[in-house]
């Protein structure tokens, strides 16, 4: 017969891909961790499945705001790619760019978990929050509206100066 069995570990992966897509990341994460565990035990550590599954978990944890585990998924997955692939292959082209996002994920994160420190969890301060997080995003469209001199935001206020 022609008929060939797929491999159990396909249908992890895929039910992972289904999961991840429906943005059920911690089922995705169960079926991409066993997908993993097969893909390790049949081809090894340094085969480009193996570096896919990892890549697919980074891609979930990241999801979920886990960046730390997303990169480190990442960087396990990103030379093996790479080395077997080629620079340029695609897989290692996405597996360079999810690895860039997670970075700059978590060092938003970062930069947010600081501000909420500083500003404090009390009731009441949401709408200052929500303040300063407009004030930094308006701060970073600077470069691409030059014509904005500075932003002021007393008594509540928020006002947009313009130059001439």
């Amino acid at each position: 017969s022609s008929y060939q069995l797929v491999p159990r570990l396909v249908y992890q992966n895929m039910l992972g891909r289904v999961y991840s897509d429906i943005a059920q990341y911690q089922k995705a994460i169960e079926y991409y961790e066993l997908a993993l565990a097969s893909d390790l035990k049949t081809y090894g550590e340094d085969h480009p499945m193996v570096a896919i599954r990892r890549n697919n978990l980074g891609k979930a944890w990241n999801s979920l705001g886990q960046h730390q585990k997303a990169i480190g998924y990442y960087e396990l997955a990103l030379p093996t790619l790479i080395d077997k692939l080629g620079p340029d292959h695609p897989n290692s082209v996405l597996g360079s760019n999810n690895l860039e996002v997670a970075r700059e994920a978590l060092a938003d994160k970062n930069q947010w978990e600081l501000l909420d420190f500083s500003i404090g969890y009390k009731r009441g301060n949401l709408v200052r929050k929500m303040k300063i997080y407009l004030i930094h995003w308006l701060y970073s469209q600077f470069a691409a509206y030059p014509y904005v001199s500075s932003f002021n935001c007393s008594n509540g206020a928020l006002q947009r100066p313009f130059m001439k």
